[in-house]
Parts: C-alpha cells; sequence; structure tokens
C-alpha cells in the first residue's frame, strides 16, 4: 500500500508539474501570441498602405518619364527649327545679304543701303536683328518683294512700314522694319 501511496505521490506531484507547465504556456502563448498578432496585423496594414503608394508613385514615374520624353522631342524640335530656320551668328548679317539681294532682284526693286543692329544678349537661344531697308519701286514690285519676304527660307519678320515720297508718281519709297533671329553658336 505504501508503495500505491508513493506512486499516487509521484503521480499527482508529476500531473501537478504538466498542469502548471501547461499553465505557464497558455499564460505565455498568450502573452506573446496578442503583442505579435498586433504587429503582424499592423505590419500587413502597412504593407498595403506601402504597396498603394509605390503603385502611385510608379504611375507617377510613368507620367513624369512620359513628360521627359516630350520634352526631349520639343528640345530638339526647337534646336532643328533653329538650325534650320536661323542663321548662326557666326555667318552673320553677311549671311542674310544674299538672300535679301536675289529676293530684291526676283521682285525687281531698288535696295538701298541697308542698316541693322544686333543684340548683345541672346533669349531663348537666338541674337535678335532689328533690319531697316530701304526699298523703291511701283506698288506691284513692292508688293510682289514683302511676299518674296514671307516665303523666304531665312525667318523674317515685317515689324513696320514707312512710306516715303517720291519724285515720280508711280515708284514708292518704302522703309520697312524687319526682325530676323541669329542662332546662338555654342
Amino acid at each position: 500500500m505504501k508503495q500505491v501511496l508513493r506512486r499516487q505521490k509521484w503521480q499527482f506531484l508529476f500531473g501537478g508539474f504538466v498542469a502548471v507547465t501547461g499553465v505557464l504556456s497558455v499564460m505565455f502563448f498568450l502573452i506573446l501570441y496578442l503583442p505579435t498578432r498586433s504587429d503582424y496585423l499592423a505590419l500587413q496594414s502597412s504593407i498595403a498602405r506601402l504597396r498603394a503608394e509605390s503603385d502611385q508613385r510608379g504611375r507617377t514615374l510613368e507620367r513624369l518619364e512620359s513628360m521627359d520624353e516630350q520634352l526631349v522631342a520639343a528640345g530638339q524640335d526647337q534646336v532643328g527649327f533653329v538650325t534650320d530656320r536661323f542663321i548662326s551668328r557666326e555667318q552673320g548679317f553677311a549671311a542674310i545679304m544674299p538672300d535679301l539681294e536675289a529676293l530684291a532682284q526676283i521682285a525687281g526693286i531698288e535696295r538701298n543701303r541697308v542698316q541693322y543692329f544686333i543684340e548683345d544678349q541672346p533669349r531663348f537661344g537666338v541674337y535678335s536683328v532689328q533690319v531697316t531697308l530701304p526699298v523703291q519701286g511701283d506698288y506691284r514690285t513692292l508688293t510682289g518683294f514683302i511676299r518674296e519676304l514671307e516665303r523666304s527660307n531665312t525667318f523674317f519678320i515685317l515689324d513696320s512700314i514707312g512710306l516715303a515720297a517720291s519724285g515720280d508718281a508711280s515708284e514708292l519709297s518704302l522703309s520697312l522694319n524687319l526682325t530676323t533671329f541669329f542662332s546662338h553658336d555654342g
């Protein structure tokens, strides 16, 4: 009987130890599980928020890359326009004079001394050049000359036309104020 009591005593002790260990395990589980679970849920919501931000930034990046491509194309278009339509400042006014001479010959007008002024500082990559061009001829030839200026490969802006009387009634004297541009070298 003593052995049975002793055995029951050890079983109670072992059962108590197992029960205490089980209760401690459940307590540690609850103590560690709840904060970990809340951290896990917070991490999941943070991941979802960061994915949404990343998607938004990706769309913004695509939009900015598209804009960059458009700006590069616009810059290339501007450079192409400037090089195609404007004479370089290095070539100077001497490059425009043959064009004006040819236009005057085509229209059949007399061209007097040309005066010009080149701007010191470039704006938007070009130098502005103001040209004063006195011309003489009848109405038909002068309007033909103005049409030829408009069709010219060199970019001319007709700012103003000054009319002066001449001795001959059929002949007109005009002072044309033009603006053209030289491209910025370098």
